[in-house]
């Protein structure tokens, strides 16, 4: 019984605010007409929607009181009670959902005012590779392509050749994406073309929605699947390993 009081007091409420903003709307824009109040700057604009929100919160209220007077003697304030409670109940339901909503939107990611920079590195063994001077002046799409892909998104990386490396016994290709965005799933699809063979190399990097900009680089992790180009899964070994951090802009 008390449920049904709190959603019938909200009813109520909300009804009292539709009422009185419409009621607020109404008569800013017959005080404009008839003063012909300036829109400079959106001067009348503003007028009328303050009023509307004014009428607003008075028509809410007005709602709670119209509610708690169909109430049965000496219950009146309760049902006050009852109806604010509801109000205030979806209130904070309506702000769970939009910072719900808000936490799930793929958008660049900020750090203060600062968007960041995903850095990668690819790394493969000299052995499984041609000598560093040709990879370097291939163009990078001949032999390896890279996408970063989310529920929404599907930018193509940037394979940087001309940084391209020696360590020890690996050739290391970095590569860079910007700016990141915000997402709960990130896929790093590597198209490696080498040996007259092309493979897709799927790695799912444990990366958190939000990265920490100043955790540095990553161990390096090989990929979860290999697939050939035609999105079956291939019998070959990864070739392969991933390593990657971020990088403010600016810095």
């Amino acid at each position: 019984m008390a449920a049904m009081n709190l959603v019938a007091g909200l009813l109520w409420a909300l009804g009292g605010l539709a009422t009185g903003t419409l009621l607020g709307a109404a008569a800013g824009a017959l005080y404009v007409h008839l003063t012909q109040m300036t829109s400079r700057e959106g001067a009348s604009g503003y007028f009328m929607v303050a009023l509307a929100i004014l009428g607003g919160i008075i028509g809410l209220l007005a709602g709670l009181v119209l509610y708690a007077r169909q109430a049965p003697d000496g219950q009146g304030l309760l049902r006050l009670g009852q109806g604010a409670l509801g109000v205030v109940l979806a209130v904070v339901l309506l702000v769970a959902a939009v910072w719900a909503w808000m936490q799930t939107r793929e958008v660049p990611l900020l750090y203060g005012n600062a968007q960041a920079q995903l850095l990668l590195e690819f790394r493969v063994r000299k052995a499984d590779a041609p000598p560093l001077a040709q990879l370097i002046e291939l163009p990078a799409r001949q032999w390896l392509s890279v996408e970063v892909t989310t529920s929404t998104t599907r930018p193509e990386v940037l394979v940087l050749r001309e940084q391209m490396r020696e360590d020890g016994e690996h050739l290391v290709a970095p590569a860079v994406i910007g700016p990141l965005v915000r997402s709960g799933s990130r896929l790093v699809v590597a198209t490696l073309k080498l040996g007259g063979h092309s493979v897709d190399e799927v790695f799912r990097p444990p990366m958190p929605r939000t990265p920490d900009p100043r955790a540095g680089w990553s161990d390096w992790v090989s990929p979860a699947q290999v697939f050939n180009p035609q999105g079956e899964a291939a019998n070959v070994p990864p070739r392969l390993q991933l390593r990657w951090k971020l990088r403010l802009y600016g810095e």
